[in-house]
């Protein structure tokens, strides 16, 4: 059997329920639910979208739909950098993540501009406005999330957070449907236009206060 002294290096394992007692986690899982379903929005809904309302042949969309895809995977690495950088420079870790994730979700309502648009151009712009927004935010919130879950516990809580957001994708996605064919794809742009900025309000609730992280 090992010996005491090496068993205190075990590091500490919140169970199921004292993770779901955590409001730091319970408040990522109700923001996840709120902003998930727009990533699956982007993901299965717009070529449906471009060819529906803006016209596009199968062509013209795998022409365009990499762009906001390659926004998304520029703002994953420039997000990192960028949320490293601000603590170089002397921000506390946790202020630096509320800040980015503050400025991202508030570049989202590009979103709801993307459906008026008078062109695809403008349309596919506003649109990787938007996943752009997104890399930042999810590198932000999986970081601070990371703050506040001990080390041994954070895969579950993001997997709980993950499920969430899955849930509400596919519950959105059944929404989405009867939405379209019965007025068009504006108020589901519009809906995911205004969904980040509620979900930075449900963890600033939690965050914006606190510069210490409850884990190290």
């Amino acid at each position: 059997p090992a010996a005491p002294a090496q068993l205190s290096h075990h590091p500490q394992r919140d169970s199921l329920a004292q993770l779901l007692a955590n409001r730091a986690v319970t408040r990522a899982m109700t923001a996840r639910f709120l902003f998930d379903p727009v990533f699956y929005f982007y993901m299965f809904w717009i070529p449906q979208y471009l060819a529906r309302e803006r016209g596009l042949s199968v062509a013209a969309i795998s022409a365009s739909l990499w762009i906001p895809f390659l926004a998304l995977g520029i703002s994953n690495m420039f997000a990192g950098h960028l949320s490293d950088t601000l603590v170089r420079r002397g921000w506390p870790a946790r202020r630096a993540r509320l800040v980015l994730l503050a400025v991202s979700a508030f570049m989202t309502p590009a979103s709801w501009l993307a459906s008026l648009a008078g062109s695809v151009p403008a349309a596919i712009a506003l649109m990787s406005v938007l996943m752009f927004a997104h890399g930042i935010w999810i590198t932000n919130f999986l970081a601070l999330l990371s703050d506040n879950t001990p080390a041994a516990s954070l895969g579950t809580a993001v997997g709980l957070t993950g499920t969430v957001g899955g849930t509400a994708g596919m519950l959105s996605s059944l929404a989405i449907g009867p939405v379209v064919d019965r007025f068009s794809f504006t108020p589901v742009f519009a809906a995911s236009g205004i969904v980040y900025p509620l979900a930075f309000l449900v963890l600033s609730g939690r965050f914006i206060l606190h510069d210490k992280p409850r884990y190290h």
